[in-house]
């Protein structure tokens, strides 16, 4: 059996009775549409809506004004008894395919592909890869934003992809850099190529972490325009309870301020919170 449903949302109303914490970037109210196909006891969902009159301020790159038309897409279809498949793209931006595990009320991500700037290809390997190409990425406050987001299936991850044209990060903004990771026995191997970043590194998650990084060319970036503004106590609290990793850097070339100050070498190891 086929039903259509559709209906307005307003962001407004749901982000004063609360909510998830991604209603919190939404402003305004927008239409959408989704088809339902039941067969038996499940249903395969879609929802489908171009987000105009919605304003969204999600860090870059997903951000747009209320005026704006961004087409997104929604699908949850059922493979079997204990598997489904979901996918979401929006606009051009980004989308992605998860393959999910049912065990009860809980699932699994098994396989998962997101893609920035072009479609998800069907995923193929285990684990979540991320690819495709963004032109700008504000990753510091994404990773805020996700340690204030609920926690959401459990997954594994598999490799990184990406090219970026500016990328937020550790206070600094990074231009034209190129990522490409993998794990190896647990360990993160990451490839950087950019205008600031050139080289090798190795982040071991156990414990606090130990990043090694064996770097061809080091350069000090400048701030990102985020790190000019004052952190909430919420933020300021979670970066004192954070725990510093190891450091192990080398770089035969680091930069500074536009100045080149020869070999760099680092090896740190943390106490409390101060190396």
């Amino acid at each position: 059996m086929r039903i259509n449903v559709q209906g307005r949302i307003n962001t407004d109303v749901a982000r004063r009775g609360g909510g998830p914490a991604w209603v919190q970037h939404l402003r305004g109210a927008t239409d959408w549409r989704a088809p339902v196909v039941t067969r038996k006891r499940a249903a395969d969902v879609v929802v489908e809506s171009n987000l105009q009159g919605l304003a969204v301020d999600m860090h870059a790159p997903l951000v747009k004004s209320a005026a704006e038309s961004l087409p997104v897409r929604f699908e949850r279809r059922l493979l079997g008894a204990k598997e489904d498949r979901i996918s979401f793209s929006a606009g051009g931006i980004v989308s992605m395919i998860l393959l999910r595990r049912i065990d009860g009320e809980s699932a699994t991500i098994t396989r998962g592909t997101i893609r920035f700037g072009g479609g998800a290809a069907e995923p193929a390997r285990n684990g979540l890869w991320v690819t495709g190409a963004v032109k700008a990425l504000d990753l510091d406050r994404w990773l805020a934003f996700l340690q204030q987001a609920d926690g959401g299936a459990p997954l594994e991850a598999g490799g990184i992809d990406l090219k970026l044209g500016t990328v937020d990060m550790l206070g600094r903004r990074f231009s034209e850099l190129a990522v490409s990771a993998n794990i190896q026995r647990g360990h993160w191997r990451v490839a950087l190529t950019g205008r600031e970043l050139d080289g090798a590194v190795t982040w071991l998650p156990q414990g606090a972490g130990r990043l090694s990084a064996r770097m061809n060319t080091l350069a000090v970036p400048p701030a990102s325009p985020a790190a000019a503004e004052p952190a909430s106590a919420e933020a300021q609290a979670r970066k004192e309870q954070k725990k510093l990793p190891e450091l192990d850097i080398i770089a035969e070339q680091f930069i500074n301020k536009g100045r080149p100050l020869g070999r760099l070498e680092v090896a740190a190891v943390p106490e409390e919170n101060a190396w």
